[in-house]
């Protein structure tokens, strides 16, 4: 299992449903939306459809410093 790790993605990019982040992550439906980003149900492809709430950040939200921290945030 690989450690979970804050995506940016530009935001011309889908997340409508059945878009795929990463080559990996198929979307299924958006389960919130904040300032910094949104999260995502989506099945993880490369584990036979999983479920996992995947957290997609703006691009234009997010610094060194505040990435920096998400990363601190996920690996606890």
């Amino acid at each position: 299992m690989t450690d979970p790790v804050p995506t940016t993605i530009p935001q011309s990019r889908s997340t409508a449903r059945g878009s795929v982040v990463a080559l990996r992550y198929a979307i299924e439906a958006r389960i919130g939306k904040g300032w910094i980003g949104a999260v995502y149900l989506a099945s993880d492809m490369h584990a036979g459809g999983r479920a996992v709430a995947l957290k997609i950040l703006r691009e234009d939200r997010i610094d060194a410093e505040r990435e920096n921290g998400l990363k601190m945030e996920y690996a606890t």
